[in-house]
């Protein structure tokens, strides 16, 4: 698959999945946004990142919940690197407890988190010249509410090649479905 060049924002790309990601994305010639909420993190990953692959990488604070520092998140990527062509939105929280331990207000955070920054990405209206493309729809499951990936899919990328891509995740014993979205050109 031909990465090199291309543009990628990975939300919640400081840790876990979506560091991983952002590594793999790196190593295949991919220039990387790293985003999280935390700017220490953001700082420290980038940083470490800088020596590793062909890509060249940079962080932006930013909660994703929130359309406006989302789109922002956009602007700098575009600033940075000339584009988008690559957005893969993990960011996701989970609190691993029994329903009478959580309360309303953490189940709230996760809905919040999980399902409506999906709904977020999707509609936000950008002023920015970015390519609409077919998307595709990643599902990665760790026995939560599913961990939404969106990514872009260009005539170098085919659903195959996709699939090739999220293997890793599927190696560790985490179950994925690719379901292809409408085009919204």
């Amino acid at each position: 698959m031909q990465l090199e060049g291309k543009c990628a924002i990975v939300t919640g790309s400081t840790k876990g999945i979506g560091l991983s990601i952002a590594e793999a994305l790196l190593d295949q010639g991919t220039n990387v946004v790293i985003s999280s909420r935390h700017e220490t993190d953001v700082q420290k990953t980038v940083s470490n990142l800088e020596a590793r692959g062909n890509g060249s990488v940079a962080g932006h604070t930013c909660d994703v919940q929130d359309p406006a520092e989302f789109q922002k998140l956009i602007a700098f990527c575009v600033k940075a690197f000339g584009g988008l062509d690559i957005l893969i939105n993990n960011a996701g929280i989970g609190k691993f407890k029994t329903v009478e331990e959580l309360s309303i207000e953490e189940w709230r955070q996760m809905i919040a988190t999980n399902l409506d920054v999906a709904f977020i990405v999707q509609s936000c209206h950008y002023d920015f010249n970015i390519r609409r493309l077919d998307r595709y729809l990643v599902v990665a499951n760790e026995g939560q509410i599913d961990p939404i990936i969106i990514l872009s899919k260009t005539d170098l990328i085919t659903p195959e090649e996709l699939d090739g891509m999220i293997g890793n995740i599927r190696d560790t014993g985490i179950t994925t479905r690719l379901l292809p979205l409408s085009n919204t050109s």
